[in-house]
């Protein structure tokens, strides 16, 4: 799934990856009812791609092995890949139970020094590595759509050089209380979370 087409259906390897692709943001669906998941177009196309939903739900008819979630590495992508995962846990648990969803590691830069190029997922990371190479020609990407299809591809969609992140479920219980606050529709327990944990957030903005 992915936030934004960009050069990735050009560059997939078509015999084992699809890309769905994201048009806007798709609803926040923790407190939604079935009807409203089936009048939105994003996540209606999801529980087709996904084999059904609900007592319609069949696993057999979901045919990939992998859902990986590719979202730009900024608070919009982050925010993005959050409803995308809230999306999955309420419906399709089963799913990340099973170690069957990612979400990509994607870089926020790319650093071109002696003919090669390097990825950097942080600010820090790219300082490190330029500081003493004076002449690094430094590209920040503001979103997968700015991606060449070969960088994407070598970053991102290349099962022997990209980086997944699989989602698991550590506890169930703290992990149902988490999107019920994060989530749900009363702000105010989102609100004290934020207040409490910006210091620790290394957002790129």
């Amino acid at each position: 799934m992915l936030s934004a087409g960009g050069s990735a259906k050009s560059c997939r390897n078509r015999k084992t990856q699809a890309i769905y692709s994201l048009r806007g943001k798709p609803l926040n669906s923790q407190s939604i009812s079935l009807h409203k998941v089936f009048s939105n177009n994003e996540l209606s196309d999801l529980v087709t791609i996904l084999g059904g939903v609900g007592s319609d739900y069949n696993p057999e008819k979901c045919k990939y092995g992998k859902v990986v979630i590719m979202a730009d590495a900024d608070i919009d992508g982050l925010h993005i890949a959050c409803l995308l995962m809230t999306f999955l846990f309420r419906f399709y648990r089963n799913l990340i139970e099973e170690g069957r969803v990612h979400i990509a590691a994607t870089p926020l830069y790319s650093v071109k020094f002696n003919g090669k190029r390097y990825y950097f997922d942080t600010d820090k990371e790219k300082d490190e590595f330029v500081k003493d190479r004076k002449s690094a020609n430094i590209t920040r990407f503001k979103g997968l759509g700015e991606m060449n299809a070969d960088q994407l591809w070598e970053t991102t969609m290349n099962p022997k050089t990209r980086k997944l992140i699989k989602v698991d479920i550590r506890d169930l219980e703290d992990t149902s209380d988490a999107f019920v606050r994060l989530m749900g529709k009363d702000p105010d327990p989102r609100k004290v979370f934020i207040i409490e944990n910006a210091k620790f957030s290394n957002l790129d903005v």
